[in-house]
């Protein structure tokens, strides 16, 4: 069988432009085609220039299609979750218990703050999810930060504020994006405080999709010995009667 190329004519343009508009975005035609010309202009003289485009178009997908960041196996914490100066009161990871039956286990820790407590990223890490109003927790418009900071170790933050405010003030308390990468001590939002004896984010680190293992453990020798000297420098303890952050 004998295979015949015609020469390109206008609309075979237009209808790659429309393709690549809907893949890239891209409002320019002009700037596409030089773009892609210029990233295949070894091939030019080999192969017919429909058939060009049509093959460039498809490795500028690979190049400019988002990447997430090269991420460690396994999770190292090197800064805290929180300006340690803020912190008014905490609950301990693990097993909890208030007294009259009120007994649990808690699967994070719990961060309660003076108003606007600023909170940071523990690690170099990517933002996957930012949610506005979560439905879980203390009633009220809660929201979440989450970052990805290993292949399969996520922070989560979980701002609970005892009530309900505008979601363009939820927005102006997260500084971050879904797709961000951030670094470790990167400002990534505040807690709003509508009652300081309720208020504050609920901090766990999943791996494997489940909380289960102290979070310190994460953390470098020195930054877990600032996190448990954060929980022992005289600031409320819930319960009062646990000693240590993990048990």
């Amino acid at each position: 069988m004998k295979i015949l190329i015609r020469k390109e004519e206008e609309k075979d343009y237009q209808k790659i432009y429309e393709v690549n508009e809907l893949a890239f975005q891209q409002e320019n035609e002009s700037k596409l085609i030089e773009k892609i010309r210029k990233n295949c202009s070894k091939l030019k003289k080999q192969i017919p220039n429909l058939f060009l485009l049509l093959l460039c178009s498809l490795f500028l997908s690979g190049c400019l299609s988002p990447t997430s960041p090269d991420l460690p196996s396994e999770a190292v914490l090197t800064a805290l979750p929180c300006d340690s100066s803020a912190v008014r009161w905490m609950q301990p990871f693990g097993n909890v218990d208030h007294g009259g039956g009120n007994a649990f286990f808690h699967n994070g820790i719990d961060f309660g703050t003076m108003a606007n407590g600023r909170f940071f990223s523990c690690a170099d890490g990517i933002v996957t999810q930012i949610e506005m109003n979560t439905g879980a927790g203390w009633p009220g418009t809660n929201y979440r930060i989450t970052i990805q900071v290993a292949t399969d170790v996520y922070l989560d933050y979980h701002f609970e504020i005892a009530g309900s405010v505008p979601e363009l003030q939820r927005k102006s308390n997260i500084f971050v994006n879904v797709g961000d990468a951030v670094s470790a001590g990167q400002h990534i939002g505040n807690l709003i405080v509508l009652d300081p004896d309720i208020s504050h984010v609920h901090w766990s680190v999943f791996e494997g999709g489940t909380a289960s293992k102290c979070p310190l453990d994460y953390f470098t020798a020195n930054v877990a010995q600032k996190f448990e000297a954060l929980y022992d420098s005289g600031i409320e303890k819930r319960p009062s009667s646990r000693a240590d952050l993990c048990e």
